[in-house]
Parts: C-alpha cells; sequence; structure tokens
C-alpha cells in the first residue's frame, strides 16, 4: 500500500469543523484506550490470572488467558472497535463522526495498548498527546467527490475543497485501487493545516516512493 497526500483548502468555519471533529475523535480514542486499561487491571487482580502467571508457558496457560480474555471482554480490535461505536452514539457524536471512523479509532486504541502488552520495552501509553489523525475503513465515511473531501450526515455535512496538482504523478497514483481517505493535521507555522491521506493498493509512481503513513 501506498499513501497520497493532498492539502485541503479549508475557510475558517470549517477549520472549526474540523477542530469539532478531532475533539471528538480524540474523546472517542482515549475513552476506548481507558477503558482496555480498566478492564486490563481488573483482569490482572483476579486470582486466576495470578495463577496462570506462576504456570510454565505452555497450553494450560494458555487456556487460562484465554478465558480470563472472554471473562473481561478483552478479546481483541473487533471488541473495542464496537466499544468505540457505542460510544460515539451515546455522545451524541453520530451526526458528525461516522460509524466505521469511530471503530477505525477503537481498533487504533487496542493497537497501542497491544504495544504497550505484547511488545518487549514497549513505552508506556500515553494519554496526554494529540490525535493528529483519524481514518475511515473504506470508500463510505470520509469520501472524495468531483474534488471535494465530504463527511457527517445531512444535517451535520462537512466539505471541503482539496487542493490538487494535476500532474503525471498524482494521475498515475490515483489509477491504483482505492482503500480508503485518512484526515490528518500537522502543526505548520505556528497553526494546524489539514491534509488528506488517499491510501491506495500497489505501488506509487517510481517518480516517488512513499511508504504507508499512520500518523
Amino acid at each position: 500500500m501506498f499513501v497520497y497526500t493532498l492539502k485541503l483548502n479549508p475557510n475558517q468555519n470549517q477549520v472549526h469543523q474540523l477542530e469539532k471533529r478531532f475533539r471528538m475523535a480524540q474523546h472517542i480514542y482515549k475513552r476506548t484506550l481507558g477503558e482496555i486499561i480498566k478492564r486490563t487491571k481488573k483482569q490482572q487482580k483476579d486470582q486466576l490470572y495470578k495463577k496462570a502467571y506462576k504456570l510454565p508457558k505452555g497450553k494450560e496457560r494458555n487456556q487460562i488467558l484465554k478465558e480470563l480474555d472472554t471473562k473481561y471482554d478483552l478479546k481483541g480490535q473487533f471488541t473495542f472497535s464496537k466499544y468505540a461505536n457505542d460510544f460515539r452514539n451515546i455522545q451524541g457524536y453520530a451526526p458528525y463522526i461516522p460509524s466505521d471512523v469511530a471503530g477505525k479509532l477503537g481498533i487504533r486504541a487496542w493497537e497501542t495498548y497491544s504495544k504497550v502488552k505484547f511488545t518487549k520495552d514497549a513505552k508506556k501509553v500515553n494519554f496526554h498527546s494529540d490525535l493528529t489523525s483519524f481514518e475511515a475503513k473504506n470508500d463510505n465515511g470520509i469520501t472524495i467527490r468531483n474534488g471535494i473531501l465530504k463527511m457527517g450526515t445531512k444535517h451535520a455535512k462537512l466539505e471541503i475543497q482539496v487542493i490538487y496538482k494535476n500532474d503525471q504523478y498524482e494521475i498515475e497514483a490515483l489509477s491504483n485501487p482505492f482503500k480508503f481517505n485518512r484526515i490528518v493535521r500537522r502543526f505548520e507555522f505556528g497553526q494546524w493545516n489539514y491534509y488528506v491521506q488517499m491510501v491506495f493498493d500497489g505501488n506509487p509512481p517510481q517518480k516517488l516512493k512513499k511508504p504507508l503513513n499512520t500518523a
């Protein structure tokens, strides 16, 4: 996969709308991450959990841990994709944050936690950093039609002009099979600037190769 990045051209009202959606996305992400940590702490206090870690690595230990993951509903990214979307609905964010965007935020929260749980010497989870991107699962939640990025329901529609380069590289990049869009903000020259990252299957044009960016 590769990413093709273009700048967005929002007016002041659209900037406020983007800021609002980033606050909502960050709330969903951090609440989901907090829920994962809360369930994990409860699990770790369970006597069965303590028993499991006294056992040698193997089938019996793994079976106990699997049962505990079920007991505390820590079964992976799909559990928290649903949790994030349910939280979106409870908070009234549905008109602004599409369900597949909320789902991806839940998956990201699980992946953040997994780095701590499964990766040796991983850093602790950082709850204080600003969210700098959110993305859809496919060409539904965040779309580009006729040069306009669109997001949100009818009564909370966000529509922003995309600044295209109209060069040969762009033509070749856009000819690849499309996967999803990601909205990114970067603090540049004293302010937030906004971009869309279009993620494609395939290889980037030869002029400039870009790996998949998960910022």
